[in-house]
């Protein structure tokens, strides 16, 4: 009796601790849900449904289901404010017929995710997508368009926006909106707007306007290398997309650029002997908008007859009075080309005096030849002598204070300004023998002997210097 009586105490003590134990689970502060089984299933979907035993205590920040197959995954938050003790979902998208899928209620608290026990189900398939409305009705490549509809996918990666085949990145997705961005095509013009969710696909009734640029206007049909053209048209500007203009294949320089208007440089040709045609074309992204006519680039040169005389390979050419001149310092020989009558005349076939690699400077009606230098041997001469065109005579002036290998002149206030290779820059006057060094050139000179590239010119009253080697041009304001 005492043994019976020492079992029931025993029994009834973990009996009481266990049931203790048992309701301090319960009193804690996570949720208890349970996942219904599936009662509402057909071929337009499946309803979801589940029961909170127990809320907890714990702040509930989201509930809903979850489910899935052997491919994809699910979930869908029916959250609106709070919740109650049983909650449910239909869903009409994402399932195909005859494949086995899971699904699990959930509550998110604040600290954890609740799971409530798995259901298997047999999908009897689900309803198609369909399209009510999309918005804008037009747009440019990166246009943002938003469609309505239903039974989108749950799944952004499940919808798939194509139009005109070319598929769409899409933003955010749910079963009733898709936003999308217009893919980059070449295509202008009304297009099909195809939306997929899972396996099913659905073609809006209306059609997508996608804009592209226009050519109105240009403001000419030919020009020279280096004019201006203005084109007029629309949507040369859209969504930072790049803007080219091209005649043919060459691309030409845009100086000015709006939505509906650009200005741009006609470009240089290789054929400068004749009228070249072909089509101005204006690139936006992959679209392209052509002229109604084909652009002429006028040839900027014509040829007057072929040149009468052969040269060595040490000459140099300038222009003085509206004439031309070529001077052969190894031929011994000088050329004059008067425009005017279009003829070449060899002024003097006497013998050049000094060393054969000088500057020559043409100065009203005398050809100057400065320094230079000899090769056997190497020696660089400060000799200047002057060729009067009028007389056909050469005569020696005073030596000039410095000497170079290559040099480049310009005329600047009447006087004779020349820069060497040296990097000295003087101020010369050659009849009166005065010579004025001013501030060195700033720029290194590559001195190479064999024809070094180191030339100057005028243009829009400013001095030009270019030169060889660390290819750099310089501007020097008058």
């Amino acid at each position: 009796m005492k043994s019976w009586l020492l079992l029931f105490i025993s029994v009834f003590t973990v009996f009481f601790y266990g049931c203790e134990k048992d309701a301090v689970l319960q009193t804690k502060e996570y949720p208890f849900l349970i996942t219904d089984e599936i009662k509402e299933i057909d071929s337009e979907g499946v309803t979801f449904s589940a029961n909170v035993i127990d809320k907890g205590t714990a702040e509930i920040k989201d509930f809903g289901f979850k489910w899935s197959n052997s491919e994809s995954d699910f979930s869908y938050s029916v959250k609106q404010e709070n919740i109650a003790e049983n909650f449910s979902l239909r869903v009409t998208s994402d399932l195909k017929n005859g494949v086995q899928y899971y699904c699990q209620a959930y509550i998110q608290t604040s600290g954890a995710l609740v799971l409530g026990n798995k259901v298997i189900f047999q999908s009897q398939g689900s309803l198609p997508p369909s399209i009510a409305d999309f918005s804008p009705k037009e747009g440019y490549d990166g246009s943002r368009v938003t469609i309505t509809g239903s039974n989108f996918s749950f799944n952004r990666a499940n919808n798939h926006v194509k139009l005109n085949g070319i598929e769409a990145d899409v933003i955010r997705s749910t079963t009733d909106s898709i936003l999308f961005v217009v893919p980059a095509n070449a295509f202008n013009g009304f297009v099909e707007i195809t939306v997929q969710a899972g396996d099913k696909t659905v073609t809006a009734e209306e059609k997508f306007n996608i804009t592209g640029p226009t050519i109105s206007a240009i403001s000419a049909n030919e020009g020279y290398s280096g004019d201006t053209v203005t084109i007029a048209g629309t949507n040369f500007l859209e969504n930072e997309t790049d803007t080219k203009v091209f005649w043919g294949s060459i691309e030409m320089r845009i100086i000015n650029i709006s939505s509906t208007k650009i200005d741009a440089i006609i470009p240089p040709i290789s054929e400068l002997l004749s009228n070249q045609e072909d089509d101005l074309n204006i690139y936006v992204g992959q679209k392209k908008a052509s002229g109604s006519k084909k652009f002429t680039i006028l040839h900027a040169w014509m040829l007057e007859g072929n040149f009468p005389y052969s040269l060595s390979l040490n000459y140099q050419t300038f222009s003085n009075n509206d004439d031309g001149y070529i001077i052969d310092l190894d031929e011994n020989k000088i050329i004059k080309f008067q425009s005017e009558i279009n003829k070449w005349t060899v002024i003097s076939n006497d013998l050049i005096p000094g060393n054969k690699h000088s500057l020559c400077i043409p100065h009203n009606q005398f050809i100057y030849k400065v320094g230079g230098y000899s090769y056997t041997p190497f020696t660089e001469s400060k000799e200047l002598w002057k060729f009067n065109v009028e007389t056909k005579q050469w005569s020696q002036l005073q030596d000039i204070p410095f000497s170079f290998t290559k040099a480049t002149f310009y005329f600047y206030d009447g006087l004779i300004h020349i820069i060497t290779d040296k990097q000295e820059h003087w101020k010369c006057n050659f009849e009166n023998g005065t010579f004025q060094e001013l501030s060195p050139f700033p720029i290194e000179i590559e001195r190479p002997y064999e024809q070094p590239v180191f030339q100057s010119f005028l243009s829009e009253d400013r001095i030009f210097i270019v030169t060889q080697g660390k290819n750099i041009r310089i501007s020097i304001r008058k």
